[in-house]
This record gives structure tokens, sequence and C-alpha cells, in this order.
């Protein structure tokens, strides 16, 4: 009968498990990429697509459902401790302080039944780091499941192999934890921050990331800085307020150490210890150390809560400049079929923008959403552009036969408005029409009469219509936007959604814009003014090291009042991407104390104060303003304050590194007298 029971439990789990993927790897077919399918395969994927639709978060839950099963079945119904089952409780319970369900306190205690695997006693070491590597895996699966929405390539490859990626780093500090328990049991508390927060710097800059890779010149800006333990405290934002001391690592030590001590209460209690059958030889016969473990935990706690309170208290912002930042509703599949639709569409909204009571002094527009490239190329070499970058050059420089367009066009208003800006070119159509300045986002292109170098871009229009600088993204997406070992393994730009794009180049340099205004003073003259203001494009807000760079007290010395990130996050197609998105945004603008201006297709376009405060999206909520059409128009606070993390940099990780190496030589060295 015992026999019976587990084969029953291990079917449900692979049915759960089934109907999970199939479900979830059904939803991509709607992008409207990828092959032709029978028509019969074709009508089954298309109602599975509409029958995830509508079941929404019920699918998360038939996921957590699956691994749960799955961790009961593996660990059995004898008398042997479970492993399992505390190893994916809490990747299931860190996936709760995430969006979509955003249970950010639960974060302060979703590591600790993990943390029982560190002392289990008579655990084998294959079943000890299977769990570990098991519960990792739950939470990486769970936590970017969003993936599966960008496109089927992205759903069939890139969706498992990040989660395996991110599973990795579960057993690993499980590994490190337990090589430092040889000090006597040091408190847990202690050494799973330094563990956890050493290990998510390793995530952040793999594999080429790292600063000192400059000096093997082997550096290029890579990694993964998405999930991290301090991210949950988000919304918390006496705690938030410490990442301009530490980044997200700060207050992510400070979680870690809450878990830490949480875990030693955890395994006192019985319901915990008959669900995971602990033998008593797991548990301490006095309270002391816990006491002392908890109370360490709770005062670092405490003087960053007190931290923030003080950053936080302070005068009201500086009203600066007023900017307008467009969001639109189109999925990329309508971006890529219909161009025209898509100018027409934010050329609308930027001139209702422009037209306004009050007129903003920058429209932004989003990432890729202005359609034709920026093509720049030497005088009388125009002839050598190949054929797709020589009709974006001809749009841009009114060098297209107008009237032959007119005859063959069906006079739909998208068409009319393209007739016009072929008339005018880009200078005269912006002059004429958004007389404000704009930030487009577009493709850039340099070609130099032989060869083209593509880059995501974004380039400022002034009232006149004439180019300022342009910006190319540094920070490049592998896969999403260039296949990594392009010229070694050239198979690799399968994987990518179009495999026969070489993709684009990495920019150079981190462009500050001028944005000269003018502005009624106390006595009624006009007294001008000159902001400067950064871009970052797409997931260039998640990365840490870019953001800092424009506080006045970073290294290169070159501040900017406040920064504009412009996104394309309708590849993800409103999940629960939009809101993570915008959670990590927040923590860019507390470390470098300046606002951060978000312009997204389908959103979430935002303005975020440098308290990190979410001040205006397009709808009452974050979920409401996803998949809307509208404009955010603003007043950009102005914050004047350093922030020590954009001197520093990343001293909280490397500091929990050093602490790591120099408590596993102390180990070796005890373990070797012994």
């Amino acid at each position: 009968m015992p026999r019976l029971f587990r084969l029953l439990v291990w079917l449900v789990a692979l049915a759960l498990g089934l109907g999970w993927v199939a479900l979830s790897l059904a939803k991509p077919t709607q992008v409207g990429f990828g092959p032709d399918l029978p028509e019969g395969i074709g009508s089954v994927v298309s109602h599975a697509a509409e029958l995830t639709t509508r079941l929404g978060h019920w699918l998360h839950l038939i996921g957590i459902g699956f691994w749960l099963v799955l961790a009961i079945a593996a660990d059995g119904f004898g008398p042997k401790a479970r492993v399992y089952l505390p190893a994916v409780l809490s990747g299931v319970l860190l996936w709760t302080a995430f969006f979509p369900l955003n249970w950010w306190p639960v974060a302060f205690v979703a590591l600790a039944p993990l943390l029982t695997l560190v002392r289990a006693e008579g655990v084998g070491r294959w079943r000890r780091y299977t769990a570990a590597w098991v519960g990792g895996l739950a939470f990486g699966l769970l936590d970017v499941n969003w993936l599966r929405h960008a496109h089927p390539m992205m759903a069939y490859f890139a969706w498992p192999l990040l989660s395996l990626f991110l599973s990795v780093y579960w057993p690993l500090a499980l590994f490190l934890l337990r090589r430092l328990d040889r000090l006597g049991k040091p408190p847990l508390a202690l050494t799973l921050p330094a563990v956890w927060v050493a290990l998510e710097y390793i995530k952040a800059h793999w594999p080429t990331g790292y600063p000192f890779m400059k000096w093997i010149h082997c550096h290029q800006l890579a990694g993964f800085a998405w999930g991290f333990l301090g991210h949950t405290q988000h919304a918390n934002l006496p705690l938030l307020q410490s990442a301009d001391l530490g980044g997200a690592y700060l207050p992510g030590l400070a979680v870690a150490a809450i878990n830490g001590a949480a875990h030693d209460w955890l395994v006192r209690w019985r319901p915990f210890r008959r669900l995971v059958n602990l033998p008593r030889g797991w548990v301490l016969p006095v309270y002391r150390q816990e006491m002392l473990n908890t109370g360490g935990a709770i005062a670092v706690v405490v003087l960053l809560l007190i931290y923030g309170g003080f950053r936080l208290n302070h005068p009201p912002f500086d009203q600066g400049p007023r900017v307008a930042l467009l969001q639109d509703e189109l999925s990329i599949a309508d971006m890529e079929r219909d161009p025209l639709l898509l100018f027409a569409r934010y050329d609308k909204l930027t001139r209702q923008a422009a037209n306004a009571g009050q007129a903003p002094d920058l429209i932004v527009w989003p990432e890729s959403c202005y359609p034709f490239a920026d093509v720049t190329v030497p005088p009388g070499r125009e002839n050598t552009l190949p054929r797709n970058w020589l009709s974006d050059w001809a749009v841009q420089n009114r060098q297209i036969d107008v009237n032959r367009f007119r005859a063959e066009s069906r006079n739909r208003p998208e068409e009319r408005a393209f007739v016009e800006l072929l008339e005018l070119g880009r200078q005269g159509y912006a002059e004429k029409h958004w007389h404000s300045h704009v930030m487009l986002g577009l493709n850039g292109v340099d070609w130099d009469g032989e060869r083209g170098r593509k880059y995501n871009s974004a380039r400022m229009l002034k009232p006149d219509g004439t180019p300022g600088p342009r910006y190319d993204k540094l920070h490049l997406v592998p896969f999403g936007e260039y296949p990594p070992f392009r010229e070694r393994f050239p198979f690799l730009a399968n994987f990518t959604p179009d495999p026969t794009n070489p993709g684009c180049e990495p920019g150079e340099d981190l462009v500050r814009f001028d944005l000269p205004v003018v502005r009624r003073g106390a006595d009624g003259k006009q007294v001008p003014k000159l902001y400067q203001f950064g871009v970052l494009i797409c997931y260039e807000d998640t990365e840490p090291v870019l953001a800092r760079r424009f506080n006045p007290w970073a290294a290169d010395g070159k501040p900017a009042d406040f920064v504009v990130n412009m996104s394309l996050d309708s590849w993800f197609d409103g999940s629960e991407q939009h809101e993570q998105h915008l959670a990590l945004a927040r923590f860019r603008a507390v470390e470098a104390r300046r606002a951060v201006l978000r312009a997204v297709n389908m959103g979430i376009t935002a303005v975020i104060d440098p308290d990190g405060r979410v001040l205006q999206t397009v709808d009452f909520t974050w979920a409401d303003s996803k998949k809307k059409v509208g404009t955010v128009t603003a007043d950009v606070p102005i914050d004047t304050r350093g922030s020590v993390y954009a001197a520093v940099g990343d001293w909280v990780p490397l500091l929990c590194w050093a602490g790591i190496a120099a408590g596993l030589v102390q180990a070796w060295r005890v373990r070797k007298r012994s």
C-alpha cells in the first residue's frame, strides 16, 4: 500500500508538471512569430493559449502545486528527514515576495526552511545538494516565467536555461554555508548574509562584467542583476534608502540576517518539525544563542530603518523641467507588421503632448518605437548603403519619391502622416508638429562606405528638428540583441528571435544630454536654465554600475540632474515582468539619488523621485497601467545629494567575499589540526 500511494503521488506530480509546462509554452504562439503549424496542431495550441490567458495567476498555482507534490514524492513517507520539501518551500516562499504577488514581508523568513539543510544529520551529500538545487530551480522557473511570453525561442530555451543558471546558486550557497559551519557552527544570521549577497554579486556580473576584467581587456557589461533578495524591499521605503550606501546588496544583507535568525526559531516550532521529520539532535538545548542571533539581526534592520528615516527627512525637491513620457499598447507583432502604424500612434501622442496647455520641455518615446533607423554616412557614400538602410536614410533626409508613394497608398491615417514625414523630412516634421525637445528610441546605424555598425540608440531632436547627441546602448542583452560569440559559433544565432539579424554593437560612452529651459522668476522675468540628463535603455536600469555614474560623487565626475529610461516591455505581454522591472528602477533612483523617468511601450511608464517613490503612472495602480495608452507628464524632482554607493561602489559584496575567504581558510586550518 505505501508503494502504491507513493506511485500515485509521483503520477500526480507528473500530471501537474506536464500540464504546467504545456500551458506555459502555449502562450508564446500568440506573439505572431515562429513557424506555421498544421491546422490540427495549430487549433490545439490556439485553444491552449486561450486557456492560459484565462487561467492567469491560476497557472502559477498549478506550478506551485507541482513543486510541492514533487518534493513530497521525492522525500517519501518514511521516518527519514525530509529535505526536498523545505528546499522547495523556500523557493516558493521567496517567489511570493516578488511580483505578481509582491508579499515582500515573506522575504524575511523565506529562506529559513532551506537552512535546515545546512546542519541536517543523517542526510547523504547527493540528497542534500540535489534538494537545494531543486529548490533553486523551483524559484527560478517561477520567478522568470515571464520570459515565455517574449518569443518561442525564449520560451523553449531562454526560460529553462536561465532558470538552470539561477538554480546553481542555491547548492553553491549551501556548500559555502556548510564549509563556514565548520568554524564551531557560527550563527546563520551572520554566515547566510555574507554568502547570499556574495553570490548575488557573482550573478550580477557573470561572466565578463567584473570591473577587474578591465585590467586584462576582457571586460564587457554582462550579468543578470534580477531577483535579488534586497529587491523584495522596493516598497519598504525606509529600508530602500540604504541602497545609497551599498546598493541593493545592503537591504538584502539585512533580509538575509533575519532569515538566519528565523531558522533558529523555526526548527523549534513543533508543526514544522513534524512536517520535515526533524530529529531532536538538530535543535540546540538552550535559547541564549537564538536570542543573541535574533537581537543582532534586528539591530541591523533597525539601524538601516533609522538611516532611511533620516534620508527621507529633507526639504521638498526643487522642480525641474517638465517632461512628457509616452506609452502605447502595441504588441511586438503589430510593431513589426506595420511600422507606419507604430509611427502614427506615437506621433499622435507627441502632438497631443506638445500642444497641451503647458507644453513639456522634453518628450520621451520608448525604446525602438521610432521605426526608421538613424543613419549616419560620409557625404557622397549614400549610394553604397544596403537597401534597408538606404530607405531609412532617405526617410530621414527627404530623398524618396513622395508622389509615387502617395499614389500607391491606401490613404490610411498612418500613411498620410508618413507622406508628410517624407515631404518634410525628419527635421522639418519635428519642427512643424513637435516643436519641443524629443528623445526618440530607434536603431542607430553608422556606415563607413563598406561596413555598417548597428546600435540600440536614443537620439535627441531639438525644437527646430536638428539632431542633438545620440546615445548607443552599452549593456546589450545576449540572444535578445546579439548572438554571443557570433564569429566563432555562428549557429548560436538560431537561438535569437531573428537568426538573419547580425545584432547590435555595444556603445562606448554614457552620454549626457543638455536640456535648456526657460522659467519665469519671482520678479516675472524669463530666466534661462540648463539641465543635464542621462539615458538608460531597456534593462540598463537593472545594472547598478551605470545609473550611479550620474551622481556627482561618482568616479567619472560627470553628474546629471535626472535619468531617462526608455524600454520596450511589450515583449512580455502584460506579465509580472512589467512590475518587476519598475521595482528595480526604484533602486537605481535611490542609488544615484536622481529621479528616474521611464517611457515604456505597454508599460509601466512612471516617474520615480530620488527617494524611490513612484509618483505617477498612466493609471491609478501599477497593474492597471499595463497595456494602456497614455502620457505621463510631470515636473522632474531635482536632487543634489551625493551617494556613498556612487563613490565607493560594490563594497558590501566584496567585503562579504573577503569574510568568506578568511572563514574558509580558518576552517581549513581547524580541520587540518584536528
